[in-house]
C-alpha cells in the first residue's frame, strides 16, 4: 500500500492561499479604538504587532477574527430609538483566542437595533488573558456613557450582553461592579464602568474542569451583585457553568433569572431556530421590560424628579410636564418609577396598596375603567391608639378618608379570577383611616394621569384592629365619620362600585398588572367610602360598625 506524503513546502503554500483567500472585512462605520494612551496589561516588546486574521481552516457559517491587539468599539444606531434611550455592550466569544463578532457581534447588534436599542460592539484583545477583555470591556463602558449625550442614550441604563468568553468577561464585570480592573490612565477613567444590566449567553470558563463547581475566584470576588442578570443556556452545552452561577448569584441576593433551554447546542447567537433556546432574546426583553428598563426615560426622570422634590419640599411638576399625551399605562409606569425612587430615596419599604376613585360616579366622571390604584409605605403605617394626635401638615395639608383594609392570608404574585378567590385569600379586615397628602398647593396638575403619576397622595393610614374576614360582610357596613362631636358622613361598604369584593378584586389585578405581589401582612384598601374632606384641627371619631372604632386628633 503506498502512502502519499505532502511536501512541507505544498503545505505551506495550501496555508497562504486559505490565509489570502479570507480577506478581513472592512470595519463597520463609526468604530473607533478605545484607548488613546498605552493599553493595559499588553505586553511590551519591539515586534510591530501581527494583522488580524480570519481564522483559517476552522469551518464555521460565520468568521472569526485572532491577532486582535487593537480593541476597538463600534457603534451602531437604530432608524427608531427606543423611548427608554437604552443601549447595550455587545462582547462576542471565542475562547479568549479568538472572536466570533460576526454573528455574536455585528448580527446582534442588527437585531439590538431592530427592537430600538443602541448596540457598541467590542473587538477586544485576543488571544491573550481574560483581563485583557475585562479591561476592553470596562473603558468601552465608559466610552458608552461618555458618548450617551451625543448619541441621546440614558448613561444609567447601559448594559451588557456577553456570548460564551464574553459572558465569562460579563460576569467579571458584575463581580467587579465600579472597581476598575486597570490603572486610571485618562479623565474618561473617572466615568462608571459598571454595567446596569447583564446578559450572559451560553457562558464558558467559570466551572472547574473537574469539580463542576464555581471556580474559586470567580465565587470569592462575586460577593454583592444588586443590578438585574438575564442566564441563558442549552442543555446540550456546558449548562453547568450557568447552573453554577445562577446558585451562587441567588445566594448573595441577585436579581437573577435562569434560562435553561432542552436543546440549542453552542453559538447560537441570535439566529433564526427551531431550537427552543432561539427564543432567550424575546425572553430577555421580557426581562428587561419587567425590571423597568425598557420604561421611557421622560418617566424614568419624572419618578426620580417627584421623589427628591418631595423629600426637598419643592414645587412638584405634574407628569403632563413631562409627557403632554400621557395615557394611564404611562401614569402607572410614572408611578413605579417614584415610588423606586422614594424607597431608595428613603429607605422604607412597600406596606400595602390602595383604590381610589372607588364610587361608580367618580370613575364615570373620570373616565376610567375602574379604581385608581397606588402604593402604600410602610413609613406611614399608623396603628390605632387611644389618644393619637396627628399633625395636619406633614409637610403637607392632608384630607381624611374612612376605607376598609383587607390583609392576604398569603403571598400573591398573579392575578385573581373571581370574588370567590378572592374572598378565600382574605384573612382580616380591619377599619382604616387614610389621611393622603393634598399636593394641589404644590403640583397645577389636576388631571388622573398626574394623580396616578403621583402616588395618588398616598402618605399616611391609620390601621385599626384586625377582625377575621369571615364574620364580616364589608357591604353591610354602616360607616360614620364624627368631627368635634358633629357628624361628617355617613356611607355604606357597598357604596365602592361593584361592591366591596367587585372593587376590591380590580384594585388587586391591577396592582399585581403593575409588577407587585401582594404580600402577606401588607394591608390593601378599598378606597374612600363617602366624601374626601380636608383634615381640620380637632378630635374624629370613625365608627366602623363590627369593625369597631378609631378616635384620633389632627392638631396644626
Amino acid at each position: 500500500m503506498r502512502i502519499k506524503l505532502f511536501h512541507p513546502m505544498i503545505a505551506l503554500c495550501a496555508w497562504s492561499i486559505v490565509l489570502q483567500a479570507q480577506q478581513i472585512p472592512e470595519p463597520p462605520p463609526n468604530t473607533f479604538p478605545i484607548w488613546n494612551c498605552s493599553i493595559p496589561g499588553a505586553k511590551e516588546t519591539d515586534d510591530a504587532p501581527k494583522p488580524e486574521i480570519i481564522v483559517p481552516n476552522r469551518p464555521r457559517t460565520f468568521y472569526q477574527l485572532t491577532q486582535v491587539s487593537q480593541p476597538t468599539l463600534s457603534v451602531f444606531r437604530p432608524d427608531n430609538p427606543h423611548p427608554s434611550q437604552i443601549s447595550v455592550l455587545v462582547i462576542p466569544g471565542g475562547g479568549l483566542q479568538r472572536l466570533a463578532i460576526e454573528h455574536e457581534g455585528y448580527e446582534v447588534a442588527e437585531w439590538l437595533n431592530r427592537q430600538g436599542i443602541t448596540a457598541f460592539v467590542l473587538k477586544y484583545r485576543v488571544p491573550g488573558p481574560v483581563d485583557w477583555g475585562l479591561s476592553d470591556a470596562q473603558r468601552s463602558m465608559r466610552w458608552i456613557r461618555k458618548l450617551s449625550k451625543q448619541y441621546d442614550l440614558d448613561p444609567d441604563n447601559v448594559g451588557v450582553v456577553g456570548f460564551s468568553a464574553g459572558g465569562e468577561i460579563g460576569t467579571r464585570m458584575a463581580a467587579l461592579g465600579d472597581s476598575s480592573n486597570y490603572e486610571a490612565t485618562d479623565s474618561l477613567d473617572q466615568l462608571r464602568c459598571d454595567p446596569d444590566f447583564f446578559g450572559l449567553i451560553y457562558t464558558g470558563g467559570l466551572v472547574e474542569w473537574r469539580s463542576r463547581e464555581l471556580k474559586t475566584e470567580i465565587r470569592e470576588a462575586l460577593t454583592s451583585v444588586e443590578n438585574p442578570v438575564f442566564i441563558a443556556h442549552a442543555m446540550n452545552d456546558s449548562f453547568q457553568n450557568s447552573l453554577e452561577l445562577l446558585n451562587h448569584l441567588a445566594g448573595i441576593k441577585t436579581p437573577v433569572e435562569l434560562h435553561l433551554y432542552q436543546s440549542g447546542g453552542h453559538g447560537f447567537g441570535v439566529r433564526h431556530s427551531a431550537f427552543t433556546a432561539s427564543r432567550w432574546t424575546s425572553d430577555w426583553l421580557d426581562f428587561l421590560e419587567s425590571r423597568g428598563h425598557l420604561r421611557p426615560r421622560n418617566v424614568k426622570i419624572y419618578g426620580q424628579q417627584f421623589a427628591l422634590d418631595l423629600s426637598q419640599s419643592n414645587t412638584l411638576q405634574p407628569l403632563s410636564s413631562f409627557e403632554t399625551d400621557a395615557d394611564l399605562e404611562t401614569a402607572y409606569l410614572a408611578q413605579k418609577a417614584f415610588v423606586e425612587s422614594w424607597i431608595h430615596e428613603t429607605g422604607t419599604r412597600i406596606g400595602g396598596f390602595k383604590g381610589a376613585a372607588a364610587s361608580k360616579s367618580a370613575q364615570e366622571s373620570n373616565g376610567l375603567p375602574g379604581p385608581m390604584s397606588a402604593v402604600l409605605f410602610r413609613s406611614g403605617w399608623i396603628s390605632a391608639k387611644a389618644d393619637l394626635k396627628l399633625p395636619r401638615l406633614d409637610p403637607d395639608p392632608c384630607a381624611v378618608e374612612t376605607e376598609i383594609g383587607y390583609f392576604f392570608g398569603a403571598d400573591v404574585p398573579y392575578e385573581i379570577l373571581n370574588e370567590e378567590q378572592l374572598r378565600s385569600i382574605v384573612e382580616w379586615i380591619a377599619p382604616v383611616i387614610e389621611l393622603p397628602a393634598n399636593y394641589s398647593h404644590k403640583m397645577k396638575g389636576k388631571g388622573v394621569t398626574d394623580g396616578i403619576a403621583a402616588n395618588v397622595g398616598s402618605h399616611r393610614y391609620i390601621v385599626g384592629k384586625r377582625v377575621a374576614a369571615q364574620t364580616i360582610d364589608p357591604d353591610k357596613l354602616q360607616i360614620e365619620l364624627h368631627h368635634e362631636g358633629s357628624l361628617e358622613h355617613a356611607v355604606k361598604g357597598s357604596a365602592a362600585h361593584r361592591g366591596q369584593w367587585g372593587n376590591l378584586l380590580k384594585i388587586v389585578n391591577q396592582t399585581i398588572a403593575q409588577g407587585y405581589t401582594i404580600q402577606r401582612g401588607q394591608v390593601i384598601l378599598g378606597g374612600a367610602l363617602g366624601p374626601i374632606r380636608a383634615a381640620k384641627p380637632g378630635k374624629y371619631e370613625a365608627n366602623f360598625g363590627e369593625l369597631g372604632n378609631i378616635e384620633f386628633e389632627i392638631t396644626e
